[in-house]
């Protein structure tokens, strides 16, 4: 998530589709999906699994997650991380962007975030 977000720190006016590698459908889509996303990785107990096929499953590149739905993009995990990412540095403004990219607690980044699957209000 670090990195997505670095990316688009760097290069702001970049299409996330782009930074992510994913067609706009595909992010639209999961976007609108992502309390099916985020209810996956908690029913299936994967936000703190340390198995290495499990993590190949949600960040490696493949045509999809069928593991979620036969429409879910790959990568999904790297998506997920970077909406946690982003969420942390909306609930805590007074950190700066090279601060939250030093944290090398990603549970603390994670916990911090209070990011719960919902799609985020504008």
């Amino acid at each position: 998530g670090k990195c997505y977000q670095f990316t688009k720190t760097m290069v702001p006016n970049t299409e996330d589709s782009l930074i992510i590698g994913y067609t706009a459908k595909q992010l639209e889509e999961t976007e609108a999906s992502q309390e099916i996303v985020w209810g996956h990785f908690i029913d299936q107990k994967l936000l703190y699994d340390n198995s290495l096929f499990k993590k190949a499953k949600y960040l490696e590149d493949r045509p999809n997650t069928q593991e979620i739905s036969p429409d879910c993009p790959g990568m999904i995990g790297r998506w997920l991380g970077w909406k946690i990412v982003k969420k942390y540095a909306i609930n805590n403004p007074s950190e700066t962007f090279q601060s939250v990219m030093q944290k090398p607690n990603a549970q603390q980044i994670f916990e911090l975030s209070k990011y719960k699957g919902r799609p985020d209000i504008e």
